[in-house]
């Protein structure tokens, strides 16, 4: 294919009296310098001429140089080409500035919807990040519009929606089907796909971390979610919810019944414990009427401490209270380094929890074990 000789003249910036000329928004001086200039070559910034034109929102320039490039070019394929594209992609520019009669007629040109910059990202992925509505409402009308192309991470549209936690798309924008559907329950969307290197995660994951209780209630009701991936720490989403004392989401999520209640991990910490260590009483509340679901004694955490040492050694009498009052507790429970919960209790100088316990008619009367411990402390 012919491709057009360059102008050699540049600036100390590179730029080439093209880049100039769009950059001023001149019309016939870009038309000029059309019939013997090429249209692509970047600044040193790696800003192409048609690059400048989107960032200067001028249409008219804009398909003036998409006219050129396609007389050329025997594809479209030049607008998806990281090598030829300088530094961005000219839909995912024009999608991150929201210039949306600028997607129009890059699609109209053939820009490929689904094509992912150097950092792996599609136009869509910048939409979302970004909180673009009226970009993420265009993008979602292409037929071609891959919902879950991943980054580099792992991470998809979805997981980045969620993350950002953008209130114009997820909370005020939830009842539009275009939306909510294409993002929420279109055929084939990985619910559970993890992402984000850093501490890897569920788009579930992020929504309880938002608090969105709006985009949790729609993962909670499709079969198709897994509840129970790990995140950040090692928490589950009901450990998260349970951590953060956020009761309205602990409740939701309590409604499925494939919900893990109990820690079955090595090193995990169960969502009673996190309640607990933060002094959440209404979550231990929620979390102690699961009954049979729930084990009350686990110990799975790295120390092996149980929800009643937990809260003993943090003076919550009251949750304290509420532990002991089912049959199940066991109170001579220790932890990894033989350490009980009435030696928690009054180490820490919690006098009232240690009366409380040792009203308990389970605590073994014998306390030679801990005294022996705390003596070696």
């Amino acid at each position: 294919m012919g491709i057009p000789a360059k102008f050699e003249l540049r600036d100390s910036s590179n730029q080439a009296a093209l880049w100039h000329a769009v950059s001023r928004c001149n019309v016939a001086e870009v038309k000029l310098l059309l019939k013997s200039g090429d249209a692509l070559p970047a600044d040193l910034n790696g800003v192409t001429p048609l690059n400048c034109a989107i960032m200067r929102n001028n249409t008219s320039i804009a398909r003036l140089l998409l006219k050129h490039l396609r007389a050329f070019y025997s594809t479209t394929t030049f607008l998806d080409d990281k090598d030829v594209n300088g530094a961005e992609l000219p839909l995912c520019l024009a999608v991150s500035f929201e210039r949306t009669q600028m997607i129009e007629l890059l699609l109209e040109f053939g820009a490929d919807v689904n094509a992912a910059n150097r950092r792996g990202h599609t136009p869509l992925y910048h939409a979302v990040d970004q909180g673009r509505l009226e970009a993420v409402e265009l993008l979602l009308k292409q037929q071609d519009t891959n919902l879950q192309a991943p980054d580099h991470s792992g991470s998809t549209a979805l997981h980045v929606a969620t993350k950002r936690n953008h209130k114009s798309i997820w909370s005020t924008r939830l009842k539009q089907d275009d939306i909510s559907i294409r993002l929420l329950a279109e055929d084939g969307v990985d619910l559970n796909a993890v992402g984000w290197k850093s501490g890897s995660t569920t788009p579930l994951y992020h929504a309880v971390e938002r608090q969105n209780y709006l985009v949790a209630e729609r993962f909670v009701k499709n079969p198709e979610l897994d509840p129970n991936v790990l995140g950040s720490f090692r928490w589950t989403p009901l450990g998260h919810a349970a951590r953060d004392g956020n009761v309205d989401m602990v409740k939701l999520l309590l409604r499925r019944n494939d919900i893990q209640i109990n820690a079955v991990r090595p090193g995990e910490d169960s969502p009673l414990w996190l309640a607990v260590k933060c002094g959440r009483t209404k979550v231990v509340g929620l979390l102690l009427q699961q009954g049979k679901r729930l084990d009350i004694n686990s110990r799975n955490n790295k120390d092996g401490e149980s929800a009643l040492s937990a809260a003993a050694g943090s003076g919550y009498l009251h949750i304290v209270k509420l532990i002991l009052e089912d049959s199940r507790t066991d109170l001579n429970a220790v932890d990894k380094s033989g350490k009980s919960a009435m030696w928690h209790a009054d180490s820490n100088g919690h006098h009232q929890v240690v009366k409380e316990l040792l009203k308990d008619p389970r605590l073994c009367v014998d306390l030679r074990p801990i005294a022996s411990v705390a003596g070696s402390q």
